[in-house]
């Protein structure tokens, strides 16, 4: 339990997607720290970029004078979450966690470019494997395993884990239920 802590924040409006899934990336990204601050610039829990929150924000608001704004946990966690809800339902993601969190950590236009030029698209694993930044594989297996944890840690089924297991592309679940989202379709 002292490895994967459960933190007392929750998003401004609280959580509307999966909360092990904001676990697992805050584990990776922030350790829980706050006052997190990458030498790239990106703040807070969820390691948000100013231009990504403003972008989130859908205004430009956060500027490196006000970048304190992004350690409020409520604040971090209510732009982390709507990013990883937005990235979700794009169609070149279309639910996949694997996807989400090569985009998360690379962004979607290197997601996109691997896709096309990867010779291995059909299984997932090899797929991981092929991606040309040792940073972006490394990100993507942490967030995965921190991800099947925290749901056994909530006493969520893992469904994800099974399907990567049988060489498929984990989907997506909402916290409550173990139904598939595929949130490109519904948009």
């Amino acid at each position: 339990a002292a490895l994967y802590p459960l933190m007392s924040w929750e998003p401004r409006n609280g959580y509307e997607i999966d909360r092990a899934l904001i676990h697992a990336f805050i584990r990776q990204e922030s350790r829980f720290d706050i006052e997190a601050k990458s030498r790239t610039g990106a703040t807070g829990l969820m390691q948000l970029m100013l231009r990504t929150a403003s972008y989130v924000d859908g205004q430009q608001t956060f500027r490196p004078h006000n970048r304190y704004l992004l350690e409020k946990p409520a604040t971090n966690l209510a732009l982390g979450q709507k990013y990883i809800k937005e990235l979700l339902g794009q169609k070149n993601i279309d639910g996949d966690l694997l996807s989400l969190a090569i985009a998360y950590n690379a962004g979607p236009g290197n997601l996109a470019k691997w896709k096309n030029n990867a010779q291995i698209t059909v299984d997932p694993l090899l797929f991981i494997e092929s991606i040309p930044l040792a940073e972006t594989r490394n990100f993507v297996e942490k967030v995965l395993s921190n991800y099947w944890i925290y749901r056994m840690r909530f006493n969520q089924k893992t469904p994800g884990l099974d399907e990567i297991a049988r060489g498929k592309w984990p989907g997506y679940r909402t916290q409550d239920k173990d139904t598939l989202i595929r949130l490109a379709s519904a948009n």
